[in-house]
């Protein structure tokens, strides 16, 4: 009668999400080559991301997902981590990957489909601001891109706590503390 009790209890902790297992992020699934993608362009993305207030980590999941973190042909030759298209070869050429990632956030700040939209009313929120700029006209399927896409947004941010990096807004609120002293 004992075990049995104890094996309920287990089975409800469980269920309810007590679980017996250790809590994990999403950051804790990231591959090594994400999380050296992440550790390579964070900088630029949570300057970026300061710059135009927009989420880095919004920025930083679309890059990992668009790019292959950083493998596919347009991050390698063209500089292009978010799939930003233009042009007769289908993707934007930058000089620099800072260019790159600058073109992104920029294209965010400046297209009337993002600005008349209620995206940017989410800057403090990176999942909230992802899927309203999905849905703005980033993708032309955005159930799909968003399905895709989310799970890396959440593990960025994961990653961000973890790693104690600041959110752009965090990173904005910082430097104006620095430079007013």
């Amino acid at each position: 009668m004992y075990l049995r009790k104890v094996a309920v209890v287990i089975v409800l902790a469980v269920l309810l999400g007590g679980g017996l297992m250790p809590e994990t992020s999403y950051a804790q699934g990231l591959s090594e080559e994400r999380i050296a993608f992440i550790e390579k362009y964070s900088n630029i993305a949570i300057r970026n991301g300061a710059k135009y207030d927009i989420p880095w980590e919004t920025a930083m999941a679309i890059a990992i997902f668009e790019s292959g973190q950083g493998t596919s042909y347009s991050a390698i030759k063209r500089h292009n981590f978010h799939g930003l298209s233009g042009g007769k070869s289908g993707n934007q050429n930058f000089a620099t990957d800072e260019e790159g990632w600058e073109a992104f956030y920029q294209n965010l700040f400046e297209q009337k489909c993002y600005t008349s939209s209620n995206a940017l009313l989410y800057r403090d929120n990176p999942q909230k601001f992802f899927e309203a700029i999905v849905r703005a006209g980033y993708n032309p399927d955005p159930d799909y891109y968003i399905a895709k896409v989310r799970p890396f947004v959440r593990a960025v941010e994961d990653y961000r706590d973890e790693h104690n990096l600041p959110s752009s807004r965090g990173y904005i609120a910082l430097f104006t503390a620095v430079t007013a002293e």
